[in-house]
């Protein structure tokens, strides 16, 4: 960046200021504590499967393989495990 004299820097001429309107705000309800915890279980559930799945994957050193190194085939034996928010909540309900 040049600097003029007197330290000044010049304005970018090509900036363009974007005006955003401002979003509506959302009332969301807090969902039942009890919801929640169980979310929270099953989440942890499906990550203890899944952590567990993917430990039995190591080289013939027995360390841990790099997810880099993972065959097509163990990646979605892996994938079969894979969960969203949406599934653990549909799940619940």
């Amino acid at each position: 960046m040049k600097l003029r004299k007197g330290g000044y820097v010049a304005p970018n001429p090509w900036a363009v200021r974007a005006s955003y309107k401002p979003l509506p705000a959302v009332q969301s309800t807090p969902d039942d504590p009890e919801l929640v915890a169980a979310y929270r279980a099953e989440t942890e559930r499906r990550m203890a499967i899944l952590r567990a799945e993917r430990a039995k994957l190591v080289d013939k050193r027995g360390k841990l393989k790099p997810t880099s190194k993972l065959t097509l085939a163990e990646r979605e034996h892996l994938n079969s495990f894979g969960f969203t928010s949406e599934q653990v909540r549909a799940g619940l309900q």
